[in-house]
């Protein structure tokens, strides 16, 4: 569920900077926060591949600079996990 101010917050802060193509896929995509989990659900497999591979680097610093409380990350497509929850910072696993 989320908290209008908390994650009106978080939305501006994903927004406020990275690369052209970051700021496209996160202003097309649904943003939720939930117990310190962020969840972007991306309109595609492709665009949820892309946030991480390409511009993973952006999200991870984003986050870890100006959402503190986000514990960890989760990437989708479709409603569809892509890319399970992650701690900030964790850009390659297995």
């Amino acid at each position: 569920m989320n908290l209008e101010p908390e994650f009106q917050r978080a939305r501006q802060a994903l927004l406020s900077t990275g690369r052209r193509g970051y700021q496209s896929i996160i202003q097309f995509s649904q943003i939720a926060l939930s117990q310190g989990q962020l969840i972007v659900n991306c309109l595609t497999e492709d665009d949820a591949d892309a946030l991480m591979q390409t511009f993973g680097e952006d999200l991870h610093r984003i986050v870890q600079q100006q959402l503190p409380q986000i514990a960890t990350i989760e990437i989708q497509a479709e409603g569809k996990t892509i890319y399970p929850p992650h701690p900030p910072g964790c850009l390659f696993w297995a």
